[in-house]
């Protein structure tokens, strides 16, 4: 991967867990639909670019992991313009694929074992 790719990832996911955080703190409904569109928007590119580096390092397991969290992701930007009751149905199937992504990325040991528990 190179330093350019890298530094996106890491710039992508700090933002993307910096303004989901800022988002859930928030309670006027305009500012948080922005950090969570502009959240989802960071992991989505920071998990594709991560899918991308693991694929073309052989390891598809991990990579499958990172493109379905970042399809998660998708399914939940979906729900940012929506009132909090109405976007349960997109948090609650993104979560789903967050789930299952996380596990193909945990399972292989690509990772050392605190960052796999964690």
């Amino acid at each position: 991967m190179t330093t350019i790719l890298r530094v996106l990832a890491i710039v992508g996911l700090a933002v993307g867990g910096a303004l989901g955080m800022a988002g859930s703190m928030v309670a006027a409904s305009n500012v948080r639909a922005v950090c969570w569109a502009v959240d989802a928007t960071g992991v989505i590119v920071a998990t594709v670019i991560l899918a991308l580096s693991f694929l073309r390092a052989g390891k598809m397991e991990v990579a499958a992991g990172f493109l379905i969290y970042a399809i998660g992701e998708g399914v939940m930007l979906t729900g940012t313009p929506m009132s909090l009751e109405a976007s349960v149905p997109a948090f609650a199937a993104g979560t789903a694929l967050w789930c299952a992504g996380l596990v193909l990325v945990s399972v292989p040991r690509d990772f050392n074992p605190i960052t796999r528990f964690t």
